[in-house]
């Protein structure tokens, strides 16, 4: 999996949900990075007390939040990944997460489509 080449800030992500003792958190990703997910939810809950569920709705960016959802689901803390935070009053704990990548990209291929 690409979990080595792109950061997910997981560690400062599972510091606070210790520091916390989240129970139940959600992962809120976009959909080029979902191929990750399940071993972001493995990593998780193996490194913490928390159990973790998959927002597996499309997300949009920052302002697409799916906090209503989980807080019905009873839902402590929503990860949200690969996004910017925006000034938006979710009325919920959030950690929004910046998603970066170290791989180089093969640009051969695609050259003669540009």
């Amino acid at each position: 999996m690409d979990l080595d080449r792109h950061d997910f800030q997981l560690d400062k992500l599972m510091e606070r949900i210790q520091a916390n003792d989240n129970r139940l958190i959600a992962l809120q990703i976009p959909e080029g990075l979902k191929m990750q997910a399940l071993e972001m939810m493995d990593t998780i809950e193996t490194e913490t007390s928390a159990k973790v569920v998959l927002a597996a709705d499309p997300c949009y960016g920052a302002c697409d939040l799916v906090h209503d959802k989980m807080k019905m689901m009873g839902v402590e803390l929503v990860a949200h990944m690969g996004h910017s935070q925006m000034n938006i009053e979710s009325g919920m704990p959030t950690q929004f997460i910046d998603v970066t990548y170290d791989g180089d990209p093969e640009l051969t291929p695609v050259i003669p489509f540009l």
